[in-house]
């Protein structure tokens, strides 16, 4: 509970920021932080699109990173290998995401 009224308070915070500074972006995203447990955008863009913070750590470890994630954190793209990772939290994320969310999984060589 406390959390969730932290992390909408530094969303409310952000927002009213931007309205009154738009040319100034705000170095710390409290709200991310407070919302994802990081502010490493990589990490983020996983869990937006419902994978668990644990699965987004094992995905987002630079030697995971390189083997399944291309794209920008942006315009995310999971290899669909990582069907078939070693990890089972991963691969049944991976499984009920893409039942949801084709798009974000591509084939080695795809863009």
């Amino acid at each position: 509970m406390l959390l969730f009224r932290l992390s909408n308070y530094f969303l409310r915070f952000l927002e009213e920021w931007e309205s009154q500074h738009p040319d100034e972006m705000l170095i710390n995203d409290w709200h991310d932080f407070v919302e994802y447990g990081t502010t490493n955008h990589l990490r983020i863009s996983p869990q937006r699109s419902g994978f668990k913070r644990e699965s987004t750590a094992y995905i987002c470890i630079k030697k995971n990173a390189n083997k399944y994630v291309r794209g920008t954190p942006e315009e995310l793209k999971l290899l669909k290998s990582i069907l078939e990772c070693p990890n089972e939290l991963v691969r049944n994320d991976a499984k009920d995401i893409q039942y949801n969310g084709p798009e974000l999984f591509i084939e080695e060589g795809e863009n």
